[in-house]
C-alpha cells in the first residue's frame, strides 16, 4: 500500500465511529469528552511488529433537530474522542516497505441524558461498526473514494479488552482505493469502561498473514491496551 492508501484504511477504522458519536436532548449546546485515553502497550506494539502512526483528540461538531415535545430545534453538540492508530509495515521484493496492518484503538464518551445513553456505538454490533462504515464510507473518506465491499463474519474469538473478557468479530473483506483492491481480515470488539465506549478494530492484508497468525496479533495488542 502507498502511504495513501495506508491512511484511507486506517481512517475507514476509525472516521465512522467518530462521526457516529453525536446525539444528545438538550436544547443548549453541549459537548462531551472522553474520560480515558486508552493504548496498546508499546511491548506489545514492539512484539507485533506495529509501531504507532498517531495518538490524538478526534473531535467531532454535529448539529442535530431534537423534539422538545412542543416543536424542534437545532442542537449544537461538540464530541471529543480518542485515538489511537498503529501500523505494521514490510519490505517489498522490489525494496521499499508496504503496510499489512493497521490497529485501531478507539474511546468514544457516552452520551446521556436522563440515564438514557444517546451514543449509538452503545447499540451496534461489532458486525453492524463494520457495515456502519461501509454505508458511509463516501462520506468519512471525504473524497478519497475508498470502499470496503464484500464483508462476511467468518467467526468470533474471545479477547480480553481492558480486562472484560468479550466476543471479537472476525470479518473477511476488500478494501479497495482507485484501481487497487486488497483482501484483508477484519477484527473488532467493543466495551464500556469508565465512561466510554472502547472499540478495538484491527485490518490485516490476508497475502500476509493466515487465519491465526491474525488472531493472535489481534489477540495481543487488545489485551495489552490500558487507560491513561
Amino acid at each position: 500500500m502507498t502511504r495513501l492508501d495506508r491512511t484511507a484504511v486506517a481512517l475507514a477504522a476509525v472516521a465512522v465511529l467518530a462521526a457516529l458519536a453525536g446525539c444528545s436532548t438538550s436544547n443548549q449546546t453541549v459537548s462531551f469528552h472522553y474520560h480515558h485515553r486508552s493504548n496498546a502497550s508499546h511491548a506489545a506494539l514492539s512484539q507485533s511488529g506495529y509501531q504507532t502512526l498517531a495518538t490524538r483528540d478526534y473531535v467531532v461538531h454535529r448539529e442535530k433537530e431534537v423534539d422538545l415535545g412542543v416543536g424542534t430545534a437545532p442542537v449544537k453538540v461538540k464530541v471529543t474522542n480518542w485515538l489511537s492508530l498503529y501500523e505494521k509495515n514490510a519490505a517489498r521484493s522490489g525494496g521499499g516497505r508496504r503496510t499489512t496492518g493497521v490497529y485501531v484503538v478507539f474511546s468514544s464518551p457516552t452520551i446521556s441524558s436522563s440515564g438514557t445513553d444517546f451514543n449509538p456505538i452503545g447499540n451496534y454490533s461489532n458486525t453492524q461498526i463494520v457495515t456502519k462504515l461501509r454505508d458511509n464510507m463516501n462520506t468519512v473518506m471525504r473524497g478519497q473514494h475508498m470502499r470496503i465491499t464484500e464483508i462476511h463474519q467468518v467467526g468470533h474469538q474471545r479477547v480480553v479488552l481492558l480486562g472484560q473478557h468479550v466476543q471479537a468479530a472476525e470479518l473477511s473483506a476488500v478494501a479497495r482505493t482507485g484501481n487497487a483492491s486488497y483482501p484483508v481480515y477484519i477484527h473488532v470488539a467493543k466495551v464500556k469502561d469508565g465512561g466510554d465506549y472502547v472499540v478495538a478494530m484491527g485490518f490485516e492484508i490476508k497475502s500476509t498473514a493466515g487465519t491465526d497468525d491474525g488472531n493472535a496479533t489481534y489477540r495481543a495488542l487488545t489485551a495489552s491496551v490500558r487507560q491513561g
